[in-house]
């Protein structure tokens, strides 16, 4: 009896540690963010794949979401504080006069894209809430996902960054 209890615990710590463990080296290969070209609202265009070798924070919004409009003040700061990070924000408005009014008042210190095809946000990435962010890695891959707003100075997001950057 003490043999066949100590049995079964033994093969289920096996099977725990096989299970726990696979997933330990069966690591995920990296996401390659979809690549887009577009202009933003200075006419200059702005292509995903020309910052190959940089972090990108891909940051998605629209003049009507509150929380949206919350996070911007951070994300300004962010971009001011981290010139070595490329800060890219895609809007989801039909017209990008709503989103030049909207700026006027508030703006923005990095480029703005105005989604109004859908094409990056629904068709690419995926979007389903906003604000939502995408980071993007050196390599052009995906390396973090942020649902919903962020505080872009607060040390969990700071971290984030410096984890890619190979600094602590």
């Amino acid at each position: 009896m003490f043999s066949q209890r100590l049995f079964q615990r033994v093969c289920v710590l096996l099977l725990l540690t096989l299970t726990v463990g696979s997933r330990a080296f069966a690591a995920e290969a990296p996401k390659a963010a979809p690549d887009f070209t577009a202009p933003d609202l200075s006419g200059k265009t702005q292509t995903l794949s020309a910052y190959r070798g940089r972090i990108v924070v891909l940051n998605f919004w629209a003049t009507w979401c509150p929380e949206c409009i919350h996070e911007l003040p951070s994300l300004n700061a962010f971009a001011e504080a981290n010139k070595d990070v490329v800060v890219l924000a895609i809007a989801s408005e039909r017209n990008p006069e709503t989103v030049r009014n909207f700026l006027a008042s508030s703006p923005a210190k990095y480029p703005v894209i105005v989604d109004s095809s859908g094409d990056i946000f629904v068709k690419k990435y995926l979007v389903r809430a906003l604000p939502s962010t995408v980071i993007v890695d050196q390599n052009g891959n995906i390396a973090d996902r942020v649902f919903g707003a962020e505080n872009f100075l607060s040390k969990g997001f700071q971290e984030r960054i410096k984890r890619l950057q190979g600094t602590k």
